[in-house]
C-alpha cells in the first residue's frame, strides 16, 4: 500500500506588530485552511510578532527571524534552508519585501514553486512619502526578479491590472478577492460598543489605520462641512497610527468638539460599524478594503473613494456611493444624500449584505488559494 506524500508550504511575512494587520489576518486564514487540509505548514515571520504566536497556536511550525537591514542579506539563504528542510512544494511571499526574499530563496530549489500575494497597487507607497527615486528602485528590483514567480495572487482587479501594466504576463496573475468571516462579523456586532462611543444622532464612521494613505484627514474635513448640512450628525474614527496627533489638530481647527470621537485602536471593529448609519472609506489608495466588505455584511451603506480595489467591493449607486479621492466636499455630499434618504441607505445596505455573502466569504477565498497551491504542488 502506497502512503500519500504530505504536501508542504512555507509562508513568509515580516510584520513585527503586537497585533495582526490586515495582511496578517488574511495569512492566518490561509494557515488554518492549509492545516485543516493536512498540509505541512511553516511560517517564517518577525521575532516577537503577534503572527508568530498565533501561527504557533494553530499548529504551524514557526521560525522567528530578524528583518533589520543588516540582517536582510542573510534571509534568502535562511529561507532556502527552511524550505529545503521541509521539502516545501510552495513558498509564499505576503508583501513587497517578503515577495522579493522568496524569489531569491527559491533560486536554488528546483521543485519549489513561488507565489507572490500582492495586497497593494505597486505605487501605493507614494502616499506614505516614498519619492520618485525610491519608487523607481522598487520597480527595478521587482522587474529583475519577477521571472522567478510561478503565480501572482492579486486581491482585486485593480491590483491585477497594475501588475499586468507593469509587465507581468496576464496568465501568471490570478485574482482572488479577500474574504471575511461573515458569521463572526455579525456575531461581534452584538458586543457592547467601545467606551466613549455615545450615539445621539445619525452616526458617520471611519475605521482604519491613521496613516496618510487612508485619507482620514478628508473624513475630518468632510465632518466639518457636513455639520452645516446635517447639524445632528455625529462622527467617529476608530484606529491608531502615526497621523493621530495631526488628525486631532485638524479636528480642532474645524471646531468639531464632541461631535467627533477618536476611539483609538478597536478590536473587533464590528460594534463600531454596526453603530454607524454610514461608513466612510476616504482612502487615497486601497488594494481591497476589508472594512467595506465588513460594513456591507452588516447592511451598512458605504461611501468610499473611487480608488484601487474599492470599486470591486462597493458597487456605485447599488451598495454605496463612490467619489473622487482627496475631495472632502464630494464625501460630504454623498453622506448627506444617504442621511437625508433613509430608504435609499437601507436599500443600499441590504444590497451590500447580499453582495458580501455572494462574493466575499472567507470560505471562497481560502478555497481558491488552496486550489492554487495544490495545482502548483502537483507540478
Amino acid at each position: 500500500m502506497t502512503t500519500a506524500v504530505r504536501r508542504s508550504i512555507l509562508f513568509v511575512n515580516n510584520f513585527p506588530g503586537p497585533t495582526l494587520g490586515g495582511g496578517e489576518v488574511h495569512l492566518m486564514h490561509l494557515v488554518r485552511g492549509a492545516i485543516a487540509e493536512d498540509w505541512q505548514v511553516s511560517v517564517a515571520t518577525a521575532k516577537g510578532s503577534a503572527l508568530a504566536g498565533d501561527a504557533r497556536a494553530v499548529g504551524a511550525d514557526v521560525f522567528e527571524l530578524g528583518y533589520s537591514r543588516t540582517r536582510l542579506p542573510s534571509k534568502p539563504g535562511r529561507l532556502r534552508d527552511i524550505a529545503a528542510a521541509y521539502d516545501a512544494d510552495v513558498i509564499v511571499g505576503t508583501g513587497f519585501l517578503t515577495n522579493m526574499l522568496v524569489r531569491r530563496a527559491a533560486a536554488g530549489l528546483e521543485d519549489t514553486k513561488v507565489v507572490n500575494i500582492v495586497h497593494t497597487e505597486p505605487d501605493a507607497s507614494r502616499h506614505e512619502g516614498a519619492g520618485p527615486l525610491g519608487l523607481g528602485m522598487r520597480r527595478r528590483v521587482d522587474a529583475a526578479s519577477r521571472g522567478r514567480v510561478d503565480r501572482f495572487v492579486a486581491i482585486s482587479s485593480a491590483v491585477r491590472n497594475a501588475l499586468c501594466a507593469g509587465g507581468v504576463e496576464p496568465e501568471r496573475v490570478i485574482t482572488i478577492p479577500n474574504g471575511i468571516d461573515i458569521a463572526t462579523v455579525r456575531s461581534d456586532a452584538g458586543l457592547p460598543a467601545p467606551e466613549g462611543l455615545r450615539v445621539t444622532g445619525p452616526l458617520v464612521g471611519c475605521v482604519g489605520r491613521l496613516a496618510p494613505v487612508k485619507g482620514v484627514e478628508y473624513f475630518i474635513r468632510m465632518a466639518g462641512s457636513l455639520g452645516f448640512q446635517v447639524p445632528r450628525a455625529r462622527f467617529v474614527i476608530a484606529g491608531s497610527g502615526p497621523e493621530d496627533s495631526r488628525l486631532r489638530e485638524i479636528a480642532y481647527a474645524h471646531n468639531l468638539g464632541d461631535r467627533l470621537v477618536f476611539l483609538g485602536h478597536v478590536s473587533p471593529v464590528a460594534p463600531v460599524l454596526a453603530a454607524c448609519d454610514v461608513v466612510v472609506i476616504p482612502s487615497l489608495s486601497e488594494g481591497f478594503a476589508l472594512v467595506a466588505a465588513e460594513a456591507m455584511a452588516l447592511s451598512r451603506p458605504v461611501v468610499g473613494t473611487s480608488v484601487g480595489g474599492l470599486a470591486d467591493v462597493v458597487v456605485d449607486g447599488e451598495t454605496g456611493l463612490l467619489v473622487p479621492p482627496a475631495d472632502s466636499e464630494a464625501l460630504a455630499a454623498a453622506v448627506a444624500r444617504l442621511l437625508r434618504n433613509p430608504a435609499l441607505a437601507t436599500r443600499m445596505g441590504e444590497a451590500g449584505a447580499a453582495r458580501a455573502e455572494e462574493h466575499f466569504t472567507l470560505e471562497r477565498m481560502v478555497r481558491a488559494h488552496l486550489d492554487l497551491y495544490a495545482e502548483l504542488a502537483a507540478g
